[in-house]
This record gives structure tokens, sequence and C-alpha cells, in this order.
């Protein structure tokens, strides 16, 4: 086993001892238990034997679940983890589940750690599907399943006596072609140059993403200390969101007019991207959607489909209301 797994800014390892504390910490926050299977607060010689067991195991055993730690790269802190079972009734199928410490949200740190632990199921373990089960109030897991490619399945109502109450869920799956597929898809080509500002929790996180996006690199400009992406006439700079912060510059909508509606499409969600809207046909032949990014804000793609013989004389951006 190829283990630990390594992605920018994280590290999938296995558990250790001295990863209790923290694990209690995570599973102990109320929040965070809401939508799992244990209650809160964790007990700790409960958390002990359960690492203690994972300490035995074997991942990849079918039919038992391995759970990794996620730790960060820069501070070398656990902060949630990963986990997944090898369907017992056919190995060449799995299930993924992850819980992320509620310190670290909106970082894009669980979508990367999934993206993560997909890429090893896939390219390592060789399998044909992945699976997810999501509470369906828990809109933020679905956000992260959706963000690394996978397809919302099927919605089972009320089919879970959990917590004292009948709760409904969602069932998520993706398949190694797709997976492949996604992540071949091209960097977006502009058709018009653009520029803007994003106000975001964690500056160098944001800039990698987008960079990761566009196939550049990311520049750091000393005066004014910002991190900058550019490529194809499109300039992101990125600046500490804060109680400081600009009114109204939270939650940020970019808008894209490509020269590849699908390509671009497919890059955003090979990256990380939510689909938010779309995709919706225009009568001039221009296809639109919206994807949301990993922290709060929305990127609007207008573009022709392969084929499709485009009005290209629409102007830069599409109207907001149009993508809302």
């Amino acid at each position: 086993m190829p283990f630990p797994l390594q992605t920018p800014r994280l590290i999938l390892r296995p558990f250790t001892q001295a990863d209790l504390s923290a694990f209690v910490a995570y599973r102990s926050d109320p929040q965070t238990a809401r939508y799992q299977s244990w209650e809160a607060p964790y007990p700790e010689e409960k958390a002990r034997k359960f690492i203690e067991t994972l300490l035995r195991s074997q991942p990849g055993t079918p039919g038992e679940w391995y759970q990794l730690a996620v730790v960060r790269k820069d501070s070398g802190e656990m902060i949630g983890d990963c986990a997944f079972h090898i369907m017992a009734e056919d190995s060449s199928q799995a299930e993924i589940g992850y819980t992320l410490s509620p310190r670290q949200r909106r970082r894009g740190f669980a979508t990367e750690a999934v993206a993560g632990l997909l890429r090893y199921l896939f390219e390592e373990c060789r399998l044909h599907r992945v699976r997810a089960v999501c509470d369906a109030e828990n809109p933020a897991s679905a956000r992260v399943l959706e963000r690394i490619g996978m397809r919302r399945e099927a919605f089972f109502k009320e089919n879970i006596w959990f917590k004292g109450a009948w709760g409904s869920e969602w069932v998520y799956a993706i398949l190694e072609s797709e997976w492949k597929r996604l992540q071949t898809a091209p960097a977006p080509r502009f058709l018009y140059p653009a520029e803007w500002m994003l106000f975001v929790p964690d500056r160098l996180a944001a800039a990698e993403w987008y960079a990761r996006l566009l196939s550049t690199a990311v520049q750091y400009l000393p005066e004014g200390n910002h991190y900058i992406v550019e490529a194809g006439g499109i300039r992101i700079t990125f600046h500490l969101a804060d109680e400081k912060m600009p009114s109204g510059k939270a939650g940020q909508t970019l808008y894209w007019q490509v020269s590849q509606f699908d390509a671009a499409l497919g890059r955003a969600l090979a990256c990380g991207a939510a689909l938010y809207r779309g995709p919706l046909e225009r009568t001039d032949n221009l296809s639109m959607a919206q994807v949301s990014d990993p922290f709060g804000n929305l990127i609007g793609i207008l573009g022709p489909r392969p084929g499709l013989p485009a009005d290209m004389g629409y102007s830069a951006a599409p109207n907001q209301d149009e993508c809302e």
C-alpha cells in the first residue's frame, strides 16, 4: 500500500496513537457529530480503542472500513480523516467517507483530501466504481462530493432511523472512466481579458487552486503582499478576507467567456468546483453554467459547445440574472 498519500497541501496517512487528542476534539464537536454515527462528546477511551483497532487492520480488506488521518503539510496538524471500504460483495467497488475539524473548514481541505483518496482508489486499487452516502440535510458534504466529480445517483426519503428520527439520504457515485475523463480536461481558453480581486480566508490556497484550474503558476507580489494568478488575459488578485473587507466582496461571481464550454466546465469540475446551476442552452447557441469554487465564490462560464455555430459577437460577460 502506497501510504502516506500526498496532495498539494495534505498528507493522508495511517493513524497513530499521537492522533488521539485531535481525533477526540473534532469528533466531540456537536455539529460534526450531527450527521455521523457517534454522539458528542466522543469518549477518549472509545477513541483509543478505535485507533488500536485501526493499527491492527489491513487497508483494503473487503467489507472493512479503513481510516486515514488527514494532516496539513505546513503545520503537521491532524485535521480530520478519510475512510474507505472495499465492498464485500464486489471488490471492484468501494464506499468512502470523511470528517474534517470544524476549525479547518471552508479552505478546500475536504475536497483536496477526498480527491486524493479517489486517485488512490482508481489508480492504485484499480476500482471500477466508488460511491458515497450523504445525509440529505448536510449540503456542505454534498458539495464536496460534487466538487470531485461524483454524480448524485439516488435520493432515499426517510429510509433510515437515525438519532431518534427518520432521515433521508443522497447517494453519490463516480466510475473510473468518468474520473479519468475529468483528469484530462484541458485548461479553459478565454475570449476576452478580465481582472478580479477575490477576498478569501486562505489566499495561498485559493491562488493555488485557481492556478491549477488555469494551468499556470502562482505569482507573489511583495508590494501589497498579494498573490496573483494570470493566464490567457485573465488576472485574479487574492486578498485576505477579514472584518475590514470591503462591503459586498464576499462570495463574488467571476464571469468567463471561453472558446469551448464543455472543456472549460469539465476542467472546473476536475479541479474540484461544484456545479451550482446549469448547464443551460441559450438562443444564440451558447451554453452557460455556474460552478462554485471551494472558497465561497461562483464562476459563470459561457461559451459554445463543439459543433454549434455560436454567435461569438456576444459581448464580454453574461448578465448576472441569466446565471442565477
